[in-house]
């Protein structure tokens, strides 16, 4: 990519998945962890996980 100044945000949002139960845990996570480089983003990940109704840590 050779444009200059192209803003972006980096996340990481790491799965905690058991063997066998990879599905079950992605639907029915008991927490999740966001890493995020500014604040903007982190609320916006939070924003998408907001319908599991599950603990989110930042």
């Amino acid at each position: 990519n050779k444009r200059q100044n192209v803003n972006f945000d980096v996340v990481s949002n790491p799965e905690f998945l058991r063997e066998g139960s990879a599905m079950h845990d992605t639907l029915y996570p008991d927490r999740i962890v966001i890493g995020a480089s500014s604040h903007k983003v982190a609320m916006r990940l939070l924003e998408l996980y907001a319908l599991l109704e599950r603990p989110m840590l930042i």
